[in-house]
């Protein structure tokens, strides 16, 4: 009687996550990126991707569609290279499409894009990649990313510059 009890609590417990409408959307569709953060922090990365192969079915050139599918790939599978192929691509689609990138969405969308692809170049060693991906972030959101180059500059054997970087995080406020 337990055991049942149990199978009960379990499946009405998993039906009810199923049924928050942020975590399923439709296939094929669009979503807005605050669903998609939500659906990425819920660390469900086999129903990110499954919303992403439902996006990019119905348009192989969604920003949206290649940002969810790298996440996936990154986060998910640890497939670091087809992660680098699909947030690159997902990165020069939404640099193509001006309307795009100047929505709320799409400067957000970006900055999520940039700092995605910043985690995978460290993970696959491309540090000059890593440091002007910082760059980048610094100069289109003001938001500086500076303390996470230092193991790139060490590892490319400019370890003055690094010292002096982490000598000035460490001196400055900032958490």
């Amino acid at each position: 009687m337990a055991f049942w009890r149990a199978v009960l609590l379990l499946a009405a417990m998993a039906g009810a996550l199923c049924a928050q409408p942020s975590l399923r959307p439709r296939a094929g569709r669009e979503m807005d990126v605050a669903t998609a953060r939500q659906l990425i922090d819920s660390g469900r990365f086999v129903r990110v991707r499954e919303v992403a192969e439902g996006i990019l079915r119905a348009n192989k050139d969604s920003v949206m569609g290649n940002y969810l599918m790298g996440v996936a790939m990154h986060r998910g599978e640890g497939n670091l290279p087809l992660a680098r192929y699909y947030l690159g691509r997902g990165r020069k689609l939404l640099q193509q499409d001006l309307l795009q990138a100047a929505s709320q969405d799409g400067v957000e969308l970006h900055s999520n894009l940039l700092f995605e692809m910043m985690l995978v170049a460290v993970l696959t060693e491309k540090h000059h990649e890593q440091i002007q991906l910082a760059s980048e972030f610094n100069r289109l959101f003001g938001i500086d990313m500076g303390e996470r180059t230092g193991w790139s500059l060490m590892k490319l054997g400019r370890h003055q510059e690094a010292r002096q970087l982490m000598l000035r995080y460490l001196k400055s406020n900032a958490p």
